[in-house]
């Protein structure tokens, strides 16, 4: 999981560096195939660990969450926008780009506080209640 949100992050920041249509078409390429792999193990990852009933709204929420995600895009490509027709920044759609790049560090924070889904199985298995100590972040979630 981690990987494909650093796939999605990294690709989308290269794209800033582009200088022809050829390298911006191979940087937007490798995001949308970051951005595809991280929809289906997210969608994998609620369903195995939203109990039964909530599972439904749980997914529903994530399929929104997307929607909502890409209308905060269009309003921070609008305000960059009109900030570069008031003449404060060059070039807004580079801009944009290095918001794209941000999801990168969020991952890292969020996956440092994540438990590894087999380290909890196993614990629900033994009976065990205690919390898990932290594992290795590259270990988490599809790993």
């Amino acid at each position: 999981m981690m990987l494909t949100i650093l796939f999605y992050s990294v690709f989308t920041g290269l794209s800033v560096f582009s200088t022809s249509v050829w390298d911006f078409s191979v940087y937007r390429f490798l995001t949308g195939l970051g951005v595809g792999g991280q929809f289906s193990v997210g969608v994998a990852l609620v369903a195995e660990t939203v109990p039964d009933r909530a599972r439904p709204f749980a997914l529903g929420w994530l399929q929104a969450s997307s929607s909502v995600g890409n209308m905060l895009a269009a309003v921070i490509g609008i305000a960059l926008g009109q900030l570069e027709t008031a003449g404060a920044i060059g070039s807004a759609w580079r801009y944009m780009f290095v918001v794209g790049a941000l999801p990168a560090f969020l991952c890292l924070l969020i996956f440092r506080k994540l438990e590894d889904l087999r380290r909890r199985v196993r614990r629900t298995e033994t009976g065990s209640s205690a919390p898990s100590p932290v594992s290795r972040p590259w270990t988490r979630c599809g790993r």
